[in-house]
């Protein structure tokens, strides 16, 4: 672990500046105030987590470079990243989510005490705040008490402008499932339940303790139990969700179900880690496999894209005086 920090502090310390520019598909240099052309680019493997990464920022930077690219595009990124807008997408196609409340950082500084009295209306305690674009469960906080309520909040409002607030749900098992589409079908992952030491499956459990991170147990390489309907379940759901908004590339979905058998789409991945390769490890589709078949399909859906008919003819513009523009030269 400690030879591939250094080696990974090596790359960054040797790291380059480059730029890619509209239209280009180049990769470009930057030297000073030059930029000097690099290569072509076929296709980029985006798996960039979080903000300016995962929320569509690269997405639109390689679309508008026309240059093909394996994550999902910058509205479904976008909306995926935002908890509470993939919360009321949720809602629109009918698929069970918990029930929440938005506070964005304007309402909530502009009178505290009516902010924290609707959100004691909606649900009891306890609840949980989350910062509505942060992943790796950063600046969440499980809170059971009124006066943690306002500190919680305002923690979250550290990292976001934006925060939701779910009515906590004891008793839970989690269930993770992954899937991309291919030039052959959808390609389907194992499901898998993680294991939260804490309270929730924190920032903790999920990257310092256990030998690999988080603590994973596979639901079809255990053998424990799952059934064939609550498989179909969380199969249908994440399928179902990944084409009405439109995603491309592997997404991981998180499940939760209660104790009395309920079942809520909790969170979306855009880019999980590891691209989630290890869900699919007993799919006899190894993690080269996996690109291949991402880069293959990134670059079919640009060529389709770019035969779309972008331009058309028009007078609306014959008419115009463009000596009139000279002044601003």
């Amino acid at each position: 672990l400690v030879e591939n920090f250094s080696l990974f502090c090596n790359v960054l310390n040797k790291g380059k500046e480059v730029v890619v520019l509209p239209s280009s598909k180049k990769l470009y240099l930057k030297k000073g105030k030059k930029i000097v052309d690099v290569c072509d680019v076929d296709c980029v493997i985006n798996c960039i987590h979080g903000v300016n990464g995962e929320d569509g920022s690269v997405s639109g930077l390689l679309q508008l470079a026309n240059i093909p690219y394996t994550s999902s595009d910058l509205l479904s990124s976008g909306v995926g990243i935002d908890k509470c807008i993939f919360k009321k997408f949720l809602k629109s196609i009918d698929v069970p989510a918990i029930d929440s409340v938005e506070v964005g950082i304007d309402e909530y500084f502009s009178d505290v005490k009516k902010c924290i009295a609707k959100i004691e209306e909606s649900f009891g305690y306890p609840m949980i705040i989350k910062p509505s674009h942060l992943g790796s469960s950063i600046g969440i906080k499980v809170c059971k008490k009124n006066h943690d309520l306002a500190n919680f909040i305002e923690n979250a409002l550290k990292f976001d402008k934006k925060v939701l607030i779910e009515k906590y749900l004891e008793n839970i098992t989690e269930y993770n499932i992954a899937l991309y589409d291919s030039l052959e079908g959808f390609r389907i992952s194992s499901i898998e339940s993680p294991k939260a030491v804490d309270e929730i499956l924190s920032f903790n459990n999920k990257y310092i303790k256990g030998a690999n991170g988080a603590d994973y147990i596979d639901l079809n390489r255990k053998k424990v139990k799952l059934s064939k309907t609550l498989k179909t379940q969380i199969q249908d759901i994440a399928i179902k969700v990944y084409r009405e908004l439109g995603f491309r590339g592997v997404v991981r979905f998180d499940f939760i179900k209660t104790e009395d058998g309920v079942l809520y789409l909790n969170e979306v991945n855009t880019i999980p880690g590891s691209l989630a390769n290890y869900l699919f490890a007993d799919k006899d589709i190894s993690f080269d496999a996996m690109l291949e078949e991402q880069i293959a399909f990134a670059i079919h859906e640009n060529n389709m894209n770019s035969k779309l008919i972008k331009f058309f003819e028009s007078s609306v513009l014959d008419n115009v005086n463009l000596d009139s523009f000279n002044k601003y030269k």
